[in-house]
């Protein structure tokens, strides 16, 4: 059973991307982390998600299976699961 701490990383790696899925059980923190380039989040089931950077600047997202949000640089962040539910996403970093 997952508790609201777990936090679960898969990832896969080539010389051009870089693909993560990422499973955070309710109420879960995936703790600070950063991405050297642009990347995309999808998610793989409807959530809510805070997602804060480092300098202090705060989002909510409402996602749906299938949306996506984009980052368009580098960026250092701490995602919060929002939901009732376990946070199902992938992220796919350009190198």
């Amino acid at each position: 059973m997952k508790t609201a701490a777990t936090a679960k990383a898969h990832s896969f790696k080539t010389d051009t991307i870089k693909l993560a899925r990422v499973q955070l059980g309710p109420g879960g923190l995936l703790p600070e982390h950063h991405h050297d380039r642009c990347h995309v989040l999808v998610s793989l089931a409807q959530t809510a998600l805070l997602d804060s950077v480092s300098n202090a600047h705060s989002r909510e997202l409402h996602l749906n299976a299938g949306d996506a949000a984009w980052y368009s640089e580098r960026i250092a962040h701490t995602l919060k699961n929002l939901s009732t539910k376990d946070l199902q996403i992938i992220t796919v970093e350009f190198k």
